[in-house]
């Protein structure tokens, strides 16, 4: 067996697993190579429509629980006193699926042609992640994130000043939060992920924060009504 030959199965040709790595894990990262846009667009949008199903089950099961109701993961599923909020479901489907990947995708091309990895060894420098890392947090976040409230505002809400306003109350104390929880995020996905995957890892992520910012808000709300 020649080398290239050698090389082309020890790189998973066939169909066994090479490095521990399955056929259809390098099938998928094949997909993402070749069609990026696509497939983030459908894996970004799953997870954003799965994360607000979940929250919203979580939701209904944590206050069962604080109310006496039978409490467990079957009966909040079955329960006929569970009605999702499928405006909400699909408001979260269209941001996944339609609006976030084309900025995603784009915006990670260019930080991996400004800041590419080494020619050589195919090393990124801890200069160039804490340049990436600072740049995705405090140039590109900001305005993602008043795009989100804003959109959602507004499909919510059919009115422009009432979107405004929910950015105004909503954007400060969220991006606090959004710093601490994605600047180290953000550090493990420059040092680590592929760029190919990289919007894959973030809407995993994404998955973990939004369900994180549904808690938050729910706890607020208690708090402000046991005040009053």
């Amino acid at each position: 067996m020649n080398f290239s030959n050698l090389l082309r199965r020890l790189l998973g040709r066939g169909r066994r697993r090479h490095f521990f790595v399955t056929p259809y894990v390098r099938q998928l990262k094949k997909m993402f190579e070749k069609h990026p846009l696509v497939m983030n667009a459908v894996t970004y949008g799953t997870l954003c429509t799965g994360a607000e199903l979940s929250q919203q089950t979580l939701k209904y099961y944590y206050s069962a629980s604080t109310t006496g109701k039978s409490s467990t993961i079957a009966h909040v599923v079955s329960s006929k006193e569970k009605r999702y909020d499928f405006s909400a479901v699909k408001r979260l489907a269209l941001w996944g699926t339609l609006v976030v990947p084309p900025i995603y995708v784009n915006w990670y091309k260019f930080l991996e042609k400004r800041f590419p990895p080494c020619s050589y060894t195919g090393v990124i420098t801890n200069s160039q992640i804490l340049k990436k890392t600072l740049l995705d947090q405090f140039l590109f976040t900001p305005p993602v994130l008043v795009l989100f409230f804003g959109i959602m505002g507004y499909l919510e809400y059919r009115n422009w000043q009432q979107a405004t306003d929910e950015v105004k109350v909503k954007f400060p104390p969220v991006y606090l939060a959004d710093c601490a929880f994605w600047i180290p995020v953000q550090a493990v996905n420059f040092a680590y992920v592929p760029a190919t995957l990289r919007v894959l890892y973030v809407g995993v992520m994404s998955f973990i924060w939004l369900n994180f910012l549904c808690f938050a808000r729910d706890f607020k709300k208690s708090d402000n009504a046991t005040a009053s």
